[in-house]
């Protein structure tokens, strides 16, 4: 029988706090994307927009837009997102 090893759990204030010093880090203006975010946080695509979702709840989530290249050359504009300081 294989040993399950434990995964690590977070609950949604300690996430939260880490994609908002994340984004924060990001000028203004210019963002991460979804993938992105989900690639240095390593968490679920899925995950990262419920936690965009929250922080835009609170009325500090700022978008802009990025022209990204796709696998066949084309580009297309992609949302982008950082953090507003608190008070704005």
């Amino acid at each position: 029988m294989t040993e399950d090893k434990p995964k690590p759990t977070f609950d949604s204030d300690s996430l939260l706090s880490a994609i908002d010093q994340l984004l924060t880090q990001t000028p203004e203006g210019e963002g991460l994307t979804t993938e992105e975010i989900s690639e240095q946080m390593q968490l679920n695509p899925t995950r990262v927009r419920f936690l965009l979702r929250k922080i835009k709840e609170a009325g500090r989530l700022g978008t802009s837009r990025r022209f990204i290249e796709q696998i066949d050359g084309s580009r297309r504009p992609v949302p982008t997102y950082f953090v507003l300081p608190e008070g704005d």
